[in-house]
């Protein structure tokens, strides 16, 4: 027989517990708030109820679930789920629990009893747009929803700690796109940080979502996918949704009718020897020097280019000599051979360099070394095809990197512009290619200028280069779609293909390698995950372009003046200078398909009164196009037509 002090304290707990009434809840009329709060703000006064629900589980956490109501209440203004403080053993995404225990602001707690209804259950499904209806998900922790869209992805830099970022289209940086700080720069940057969709599996993988090659690229897309909201801008999903498009290329594709293929290639920190033990300048020893020339020779090898403009190789000859052996070996014969430049190993100093096909090609005077800034990373050389006796000269360029900021100084430091530190330096390199180009002229009339130029399309270094007359290749045959990097989830061309008219209209084709942006580092020859292809085998993409050197077949494709037919709102103003002008199209996505339906241009208008184009930045040849127009509140698509002649 229990004592009567134990009594009393039964009946004190008896008290403490069940002050409150049970009583039988539908979630979504809970008073809603975040997750259950911490034992000490319960005990700070926020009031408890002791409740029965019931719900189906939409997502394992690392001390609870969330449970979601079965049909909901069609009202988006009250949220449908709630969190459980409980252990998941035994529970399974589509449990159906009804569950007693204590709520407090937003979540249940000291479960009482949790009984199985029935499994495999799927609540209802809110259907949203993102980024239009973003706000939605802060609001609706717990709750399934389905993106009705096409989802693109960003960022996978986190794949290995289970998440990738998604957005509506892939994400262009600022200065790719816009002026350097201007208010569209700075609009394009807004809508960019409104447009991240953290995606998890869940439970919480590393390498979620891997397609049949191991891989999750940026750039592939998802449609009308289904997950459970965990946060203002996170999502998790419980099932492996199908991802497709921006598939591994095997080879440089739309090069066109060539006679004559040039790279350009920076093969971060290819190193052959004198090695950096702590692995910040390329491998830090023999065997990652030997996954890394692996990886990156079956990348040239694919490209077959007849002439290779390559840079961030170790200065000295070792470098060159060790890929022009593995071109030979590889093609079964002597036919490469590299432009011995005089330069010395220097620990892990960089330089530019040539490889070329003997029997292609031969240079044609003298290397010419410009070391205006920065040392062995601008060098031009002239080469004659030998088929039919004609040349050009290749400027293959390296300019000063972003990186260091805390050492810049004067108008070298960061304006904050989007353009990064050194940009002065990098318009000055930019000036003397510009200034040794000229000189080299005199011999010869075609340019062409590749290489890193560590500045985006709309930064300062390349409008250098335009205002001196080069045109942008790739921006010609890719508009503003064309990317060589990604930052932070942001794609951009670094990587640059400039021909001066002469050399243009003898142009077929250009280009983007996308083997390695795209990719997440596992893949690296630094990882133990590292795979022996030639995917992620630099950071940077490889540049192609092809030339049908000697037949000026295209001449007068850079002149495009626009005109519209079409009198509807959006509409199109032009102008006879071969711009034209988006109107009442703030905040739309816009993009620009030509007669094949291949897409010339695709982003966010990011101003709020008029969006104004180049037909020839864009590289819009003669011909009609089709503007489409998806309006933020998710309508119907206004499409427009646009002739460029």
């Amino acid at each position: 027989m229990k004592s009567t002090k134990s009594l009393v304290l039964m009946a004190v707990l008896c008290v403490l517990t069940r002050s409150y009434a049970q009583t039988t809840y539908r979630i979504y009329n809970l008073p809603q708030g975040g997750k259950v709060p911490s034992v000490q703000a319960m005990q700070s006064g926020v009031a408890p109820m002791y409740i029965r629900t019931t719900g189906i589980v939409t997502a394992l956490t690392a001390d609870g679930f969330f449970i979601q109501d079965k049909v909901g209440d069609n009202d988006r203004t009250t949220c449908d789920a709630v969190f459980v403080d409980a252990d998941t053993t035994g529970i399974r995404h589509g449990d159906e629990l009804q569950i007693v225990g204590t709520y407090t602001t937003g979540g249940i707690a000291a479960i009482e009893t949790m009984a199985k209804v029935a499994v495999g259950q799927t609540p209802a499904v809110t259907k949203l747009r993102w980024p239009d209806e973003a706000s939605y998900l802060s609001a609706h922790t717990g709750e399934v929803v389905e993106f009705d869209q096409t989802l693109v992805v960003t960022n996978n830099y986190s794949w290995a700690n289970g998440t990738i970022t998604l957005s509506s289209h892939r994400l262009m940086g600022g200065t790719e796109i816009c002026a350097p700080g201007s208010s569209e720069y700075t609009a394009l940057r807004s809508a960019n940080a409104k447009d991240k969709l953290y995606v998890s599996s869940n439970p919480k993988t590393a390498y979620p979502f891997a397609d049949a090659d191991g891989t999750l690229r940026t750039g592939s897309c998802v449609d009308n996918l289904q997950g459970t909201i965990t946060g203002s801008n996170q999502v998790t999903v419980a099932y492996t949704p199908t991802f497709y498009g921006n598939a591994r290329p095997t080879e440089p594709t739309d090069l066109g009718d060539y006679n004559l293929k040039v790279c350009s290639f920076n093969m971060e920190y290819y190193i052959a020897e004198s090695f950096d033990a702590t692995g910040q300048y390329g491998p830090k020893d023999a065997d990652e020097a030997a996954k890394q020339h692996s990886k990156l020779m079956q990348a040239l090898i694919a490209i077959d280019a007849d002439i290779y403009g390559l840079l961030e190789i170790q200065q000295g000859q070792s470098a060159l000599a060790n890929i022009v052996a593995a071109l030979n070996e590889a093609k079964g014969g002597n036919y490469y051979a590299y432009i011995d430049d005089g330069t010395n190993i220097y620990g892990t100093f960089t330089k530019v360099g040539f490889v070329y096909r003997k029997d292609r090609v031969r240079p044609t005077g003298s290397l010419r070394q410009n070391n205006i800034k920065t040392y062995y990373r601008k060098m031009i050389q002239a080469f004659t095809l030998i088929e039919n006796d004609e040349s050009f000269v290749f400027s293959l360029n390296h300019l000063k990197s972003k990186s260091g900021a805390s050492s810049a100084t004067g108008a070298d430091k960061d304006q904050n512009d989007g353009q990064g530190a050194y940009n002065a330096i990098r318009v000055s390199e930019a000036n003397s290619v510009v200034s040794a180009c000229q000189s080299a002229a005199s011999t010869d009339a075609d340019i062409l200028i590749m290489g890193d130029m560590n500045a985006y399309s709309r930064e300062d270094p390349l409008n250098v280069f335009e205002t001196a007359g080069y045109i942008n290749m790739l921006r010609h045959f890719h508009g503003a779609t064309a990317y060589s990097y990604s930052y932070q989830g942001e794609a951009g061309i670094l990587d640059h293909i400039f021909a001066n008219r002469s050399l243009a209209e003898q142009i077929t084709g250009a280009s983007v390698f996308h083997i390695n942006a795209d990719e997440h580092r596992k893949f690296e020859y630094t990882q133990t995950t590292c795979t022996d292809d030639m995917y992620r085998c630099s950071d940077h993409d490889a540049v192609v372009v092809g030339i049908k050197l000697g037949d000026y077949s295209h001449e007068g494709d850079f002149d495009a003046i626009t005109t519209i037919d079409a009198d509807v709102w959006p509409f199109i103003a032009t102008a006879d200078d071969g711009t034209f002008t988006i109107h009442n199209a703030a905040y739309q996505h816009i993009a620009i398909y030509d007669i094949t339906g291949k897409i010339r241009y695709s982003q966010v208008v990011a101003n709020d009164k008029a969006a104004q184009f180049s037909a020839s930045a864009l590289g819009l040849q003669r011909g009609m196009y089709l503007v489409r127009l998806d309006t933020a509140n998710g309508t119907r698509p206004i499409t427009l037509k646009l002739f460029v002649r």
